[in-house]
C-alpha cells in the first residue's frame, strides 16, 4: 500500500513524499511535481526514514530557491 505522507509547493517548487509499506528497505520516496500539459512526477531519491526525506528536503530547497 502506497500513501502520500508530504507535499511542499512553495515559490514553485512542488515535491511530494510517498511511503510504500510493502518496501521494507527504502520505504519513503521523494518526487519533484511539475506541471506540463499534465502532472509529471520523477524520482528523487529512496529514504529509510522521515528525517532523512526532511533533510533532503532542505538540500533541494536550498539549492533551488
Amino acid at each position: 500500500m502506497t500513501r502520500k505522507v508530504m507535499t511542499i509547493n512553495e515559490k514553485g517548487l512542488h515535491l511530494e513524499c510517498i511511503k510504500d509499506d510493502s518496501d521494507k528497505v527504502n520505504p519513503y520516496r521523494l518526487y519533484r511535481v511539475w506541471w506540463d500539459q499534465w502532472n509529471h512526477r520523477r524520482l528523487i531519491a529512496k529514504y529509510a526514514d522521515m528525517n532523512s526525506i526532511l533533510y533532503a528536503v532542505l538540500q533541494v530547497a536550498t539549492n533551488t530557491i
